[in-house]
């Protein structure tokens, strides 16, 4: 199935190949396939022309119940010849039943992309329908809060900045991303990230590690757009950074990893969410990595994001920090965040 190719390598190397693609869905939202995907649907909406393209999909529509028989015609073409009712309705119960199964069932029967091969922290529906181009400049008349996930040493460094709209009560965030340049060849996420930099969704510094100076930049510039009240961070990754930052007037604060003090942001965004007041910055790599979280929970039933089966690639570096900027601002007796000009 293509869903489960993590390149086009084969696909490309191929001269004027006659290629017919089938698959179901999957959960990698980076994947070619998924790329794909969205390609076709542009094609499909008239958006994109490519008469070299055909493209046909099967697949529920947004707000169809999944547990309705009248909708499964439109996700198997073939219901009452190859596959029946009756099996959907089995595949169903078993899925109802033993919640680990939900996935499998959306993949491969209803024909639903999700986020994770193993279940789902936040859908990955609501997660697109939280993304829409962030303009920081639009809020220069509010103050922001700073979440800052910090690597080690050659590893990726996540900000992420909270704005928050009291007309319409919207959480809007705005992530920046940096990698050492050698990340580029050495990182097994290397074909991912020369992508991500092509597109300028991420920021390369030179050598092999981070350059936090041009972090320190970086976050200067965002106060000069809008005025920074607070930055968040992870107390274990304190580095001269966190000195600078504080020697230059900015208000830094250690924000606890623990799952008692990560449990109030992370059910919080999962709330805003799911009742649209999150608005998350338009970027490929933030989806990614929320598609890369699965929760732990502890014996007072408080949760955290953790890496997906810890695998080190599953980066989740921007929803820590995003998680951390959200979990600062909730600290906070907050009566109006907007600057009064006098």
């Amino acid at each position: 199935d293509l869903h489960s190719f993590p390149t086009r390598r084969s696909s490309d190397l191929l001269v004027q190949p006659l290629i017919i693609y089938v698959t179901t869905s999957g959960f990698d939202l980076t994947s070619p396939c998924y790329t794909m995907r969205n390609t076709c649907v542009e094609l499909l909406h008239g958006k994109l022309q490519d008469d070299s393209l055909a493209a046909f999909i099967f697949e529920l529509d947004e707000d169809d119940d999944i547990e309705d028989p009248k909708n499964w015609l439109k996700c198997q073409p073939n219901l009452g010849l190859t596959v029946t009712e009756d099996y959907i309705k089995s595949e169903l119960v078993k899925a109802k039943n033993n919640p680990n199964l939900m996935t499998n069932f959306k993949t491969k029967i209803l024909n639903k992309w999700v986020a994770s091969a193993i279940g789902e922290w936040i859908p990955a529906e609501y997660i697109l329908k939280c993304s829409e181009k962030v303009n920081l400049e639009e809020w220069g008349n509010h103050v922001c809060y700073v979440g800052l996930d910090l690597s080690s040493v050659s590893d990726m460094t996540a900000i992420s900045v909270l704005v928050f709209d009291n007309i319409n009560q919207k959480y809007i965030f705005k992530n920046y991303y940096f990698l050492p340049q050698s990340a580029l060849e050495e990182s097994p996420n290397r074909e991912k990230y020369r992508n991500w930099y092509q597109q300028k969704y991420l920021d390369l510094t030179s050598g092999n590690v981070v350059d936090y100076e041009y972090i320190l930049n970086q976050i200067q510039k965002i106060n000069q757009v809008v005025p920074i009240e607070s930055i968040y961070y992870d107390s274990w990754q304190s580095t001269a950074l966190i000195i600078k930052l504080t020697e230059l007037g900015y208000n830094c604060v250690p924000f606890s990893q623990s799952t008692g003090s990560m449990n109030r942001p992370t059910r919080h965004c999962e709330m805003i969410a799911r009742n649209e007041h999150l608005v998350l910055d338009d970027n490929p790599i933030t989806r990614w990595m929320f598609s890369n979280c699965e929760l732990r929970e502890d014996y007072n039933n408080n949760v955290k994001p953790i890496k997906l089966n810890k695998m080190s690639e599953n980066k989740i570096d921007g929803v820590a920090a995003l998680c951390d900027a959200l979990g600062g601002y909730l600290t906070e007796t907050h009566y109006d965040n907007t600057l009064i000009s006098i």
